[in-house]
């Protein structure tokens, strides 16, 4: 197995991204139920959040805009559910 795969961290390829999770089940008994959902948010947080130091007009005004819309901004794209056995 990619030992990127393992560690959790993202795979780069020209045709998609990919993520993985893994969550120890060894003493626990099945069926399990695995969701997926994929979020978009234009403006990441730690982004918009950097800019707070910058006492600016500018920049007070947009984080100010920012943590007004926030929770709203996002956006489900796609969503997968599966059941192992």
């Amino acid at each position: 197995m990619n030992s990127n795969i393992e560690k959790g961290r993202p795979i780069r390829s020209p045709e998609m991204l990919l993520a993985s999770r893994f969550v120890d089940v060894q003493d626990a008994e099945g069926p399990f139920r695995v969701q997926d959902e994929l979020w978009y948010q234009p403006i990441a947080y730690c982004w918009a959040q950097n800019l707070g130091p910058y006492d600016t007009k500018e920049t007070n005004r947009f984080v100010k805009y920012y943590d007004s819309m926030s929770a709203v901004s996002g956006m489900v794209l796609a969503t997968e559910a599966t059941t192992t056995e």
